[in-house]
Order: C-alpha cells, then sequence, then structure tokens
C-alpha cells in the first residue's frame, strides 16, 4: 500500500513539474509576442 501511494505521489510531482516547464516556456513566447508586436506598432506609428 506504502508503495502505491509513493508511486502516486512521484507521478503527481513529475506531471506537476513537467507542467510548470510548459507554462514557463508559453510566458516566455508571450513576453517576446508582446515586445514585436509593440516593436511593430512603433515602426507602423
Amino acid at each position: 500500500m506504502e508503495i502505491d501511494e509513493e508511486t502516486k505521489r512521484q507521478g503527481n510531482s513529475a506531471r506537476v513539474s513537467r507542467f510548470q516547464q510548459t507554462e514557463g516556456e508559453y510566458s516566455e513566447e508571450n513576453k517576446r509576442a508582446k515586445q514585436t508586436v509593440a516593436f511593430l506598432t512603433l515602426k507602423s506609428g
């Protein structure tokens, strides 16, 4: 029983860390996109 609980916990934390990694990459992409939009707005304005 204990082993099953531990395995489940490890599986969950692995899933969570993978999710946080994806979130971080997404926010980085978002920042870059916003900078690009601001730059293009400045150029056309």
